[in-house]
């Protein structure tokens, strides 16, 4: 069933950015991992449906996959056209869309922890630290072994398909990563991330922590703006009473196509947009249930956050 709803916002907006309006709040069956927004559509994937909605005509397509629950999906291209899964067997699949063509490739015999993917490549970790990358052909680039075997990673790849960020370690902090192929650069004491992204142009890094949001230089890893979770608070206001889901107060961060603007989301049930080269804040949202937000996409013409059940949409003006 789909259900739309009209939404109320409260926007602080640039001058320099398009204005956003909250419009519409979908409701799907299933909780949504994954959104991307592709022209008039948006697709949103749960762990038994890609689901493609067409916002103006208010209507959708679903096409179910993977009945027999071997594969987590794990990262959704930009366009829509693919989904990259983990199997259970320690390598990735990716599934084509609307084909449902099933390609595999293999990582190593161990439990792979994390996989990203963009229109130019692919990238994938296993438990011991072996960071692969493929091409967009699935042809494979380059790899590195045992980078780093800490218990907890994020992992994200360029639009061009060549450039990884990487992070690894604990609860109390690890080390982040920058790979171009055999080139490694590396930054020490990076606080435990929960999520990080890599802007389209590749001249910025995102990542989200127990402290707050950070923007770097992938160059070198140097550190650009810091946004403390008590501004990010502060700029979010009061989450609707009952909303609250326990966990990392920040759970997402993405870029918008154009590489202007950053998305971040919480297990408040709240999401943000922010000038990705300041750090100011551009406009909020708050859902009326308890979700932590899961992905988070920006388009030419809408903006998707999924939010357990729900997929909260903006339009772009």
């Amino acid at each position: 069933m789909l259900t739309l709803a009209l939404l109320t916002s409260t926007l602080a907006l640039a001058e320099e950015h398009p204005t956003y309006r909250v419009t519409k709040q979908i409701e799907l069956d299933d909780p949504a991992l994954l959104v991307a927004t592709v022209g008039d559509r948006i697709v949103a994937v749960t762990h038994k449906s890609a689901i493609t909605l067409v916002i103006g005509a208010d209507s959708r397509t679903e096409l179910e996959y993977d009945s027999e629950r071997r594969y987590m999906p794990r990262a959704l291209v930009p366009d829509g056209s693919q989904i990259a899964m983990a199997s259970k067997e320690g390598g990735v699949a990716v599934l084509s869309l609307p084909s449902m063509a099933l390609a595999t490739r293999t990582v190593s015999d161990q439990k792979l922890v994390d996989v990203s993917a963009s229109a130019g490549g692919l990238a994938a970790v296993d438990k011991k630290g072996t960071v692969v990358v493929w091409d967009a052909d699935g042809d494979e680039l380059y790899r590195h072994t045992e980078l780093n075997k800490a218990p907890a990673t994020q992992l994200s790849v360029a639009a061009d398909g060549k450039m990884v960020a990487y992070w690894a370690g604990s609860m109390t902090g690890g080390d982040g990563y920058v790979l171009r192929g055999e080139n490694v650069s590396t930054r020490e004491a990076v606080p435990n991330l929960f999520d990080m992204a890599i802007s389209p142009e590749g001249d910025r890094l995102a990542t989200v922590d127990s402290t707050g949001l950070k923007l770097w230089n992938p160059d070198g890893f140097e550190q650009l703006h810091s946004v403390s979770w008590e501004e990010l608070e502060g700029m979010l206001g009061t989450p609707p009473a009952g909303t609250e889901v326990d966990g990392a107060p920040l759970t997402s961060v993405s870029f918008s196509d154009d590489g202007r603007v950053v998305l971040v989301g919480t297990s408040k049930a709240q999401a943000l947009l922010l000038d990705a080269s300041t750090g100011a804040p551009l406009t909020r949202h708050s859902f009326g249930t308890p979700c932590k937000v899961s992905s988070a996409a920006a388009g030419e013409r809408w903006v998707a956050v999924a939010c357990g059940q729900n997929v909260g949409v903006w339009t772009r003006k």
